[in-house]
């Protein structure tokens, strides 16, 4: 049988550890820490996103049952600080003075009217990628720093589209966002659904917690812990610059 929530979140032995992806996850700390030491007022997210290896690159998302495994396996615990409901928005990404930025719009589910998120400039500062198990299975680790852009274009034409609907937890400084996708480069044509998991964390600590909550996702989906080996590394990407405004 598959662990129960509350034991996943209160009991970190529950599950194994990895010392690699531990180890990648401090590093990503310190580097927040020094990036909000130079620029306090950038908002610097920690995030895990789920998915696989294909063409010896990363590609975003779950199968739709796996997808849907985790989301029943989160409903069923109560003990959730914030139960966000499903809810809608669309990322547009647009060109501003050669950098791209995006814009969220926010629908409303009372009276479908529409928010309009601030632009914001976003750049991922490291990044590690690691196959979880011979699956194919894998995640990927990133830090990005983000900021609102101080005088975006009036009128501008989107160069990629994302239509979000998601469903979202959250268990003190960890959140775990389930989010079905359709992108594409206009506000008509778009390709085939997604299925996107990751988790996000807000701490200045917590790399051990971190790795525990990631295999509650894969605990999540009925995937065997006990007999996988450590992670493999596939790839490292790292530079410290904070977005400009």
């Amino acid at each position: 049988d598959r662990p129960v929530m509350s034991e996943l979140l209160h009991t970190p032995s529950a599950v194994p550890r990895d010392r690699s992806l531990q180890a990648a996850i401090r590093e990503c700390l310190d580097v927040k820490a020094e990036l909000l030491a130079r620029r306090p007022t950038v908002h610097v997210e920690l995030e895990v996103r789920f998915g696989r290896i294909d063409g010896g690159g990363f590609v975003p998302g779950l199968t739709p049952d796996d997808h849907a495994s985790c989301i029943e396996y989160m409903e069923a615990y109560e003990g959730w600080s914030e139960d966000v409901a499903w809810n809608r928005t669309t990322d547009y990404f647009f060109n501003n003075r050669g950098r791209s930025v995006r814009q969220t719009v926010a629908v409303d589910p009372d009276d479908y009217s529409y928010c309009n998120h601030p632009v914001i400039s976003k750049q991922t500062c490291v990044t590690f990628v690691f196959e979880v198990d011979e699956h194919h299975r894998a995640i990927k680790l990133s830090l990005a720093s983000e900021a609102a852009v101080d005088d975006p274009p009036k009128i501008a034409r989107p160069t990629w589209v994302r239509k979000k609907y998601r469903r979202s937890f959250r268990a003190g400084d960890t959140r775990f966002d389930f989010t079905i996708v359709q992108s594409g480069r206009n506000k008509t044509e778009f390709g085939p659904h997604t299925y996107e998991a990751e988790i996000e964390h807000d701490g200045a600590d917590g790399a051990a917690k971190l790795v525990h909550n990631v295999w509650q996702m894969y605990a999540a989906q009925g995937v065997d812990l006990d007999s996988r080996g450590p992670c493999v590394l596939v790839s490292r990407d790292y530079r410290t610059t904070a977005p400009t405004t």
